[in-house]
């Protein structure tokens, strides 16, 4: 049994969507054979794809690369607010692992292993990096 990898995409016009399939030239967020299927066909170099981890947040949502985490225990000083504490989730091809992204500047210069985290702590979605850019 093989698991298959699922995909959203994020379009600097329409946000963020689910994905139905892509190749090398477009990205598909709807059925071709639905009506409206020419409304969901975006070239690939406009797109940004985003593979989902296998793993969920404490509500059991699925987390997603780019998705921005805020622990639920951490005791913050006093002024500063939980949206402040975003985290946001990478794939680190040198360690071959999600990764969970301690730096101040959210740059994937200092992380954790994401599944360590999740086990260790309760986090949950709080906004995708590529939504945060563009608002």
């Amino acid at each position: 049994m093989s698991a298959t990898t699922e995909y959203k995409v994020f379009h600097p016009v329409k946000g963020i969507l689910r994905v139905y399939g892509f190749n090398e030239k477009y990205v598909f967020t709807n059925d071709l054979n639905s009506p409206e299927h020419l409304e969901n066909i975006f070239p690939i170099e406009e797109s940004i794809l985003i593979e989902k981890t296998p793993f969920p947040d404490t509500e059991g949502n699925p987390i997603y690369e780019g998705d921005q985490l805020i622990d639920l225990d951490v005791e913050l000083e006093e002024g500063v607010k939980l949206e402040e504490t975003k985290q946001q989730v990478y794939w680190c091809d040198k360690k071959g692992a999600w990764m969970l992204d301690h730096s101040f500047k959210q740059d994937k210069g200092s992380g954790e292993f994401l599944y360590k985290e999740l086990r260790d702590f309760r986090f949950k979605i709080a906004g995708n990096i590529y939504q945060s850019n563009n608002n």
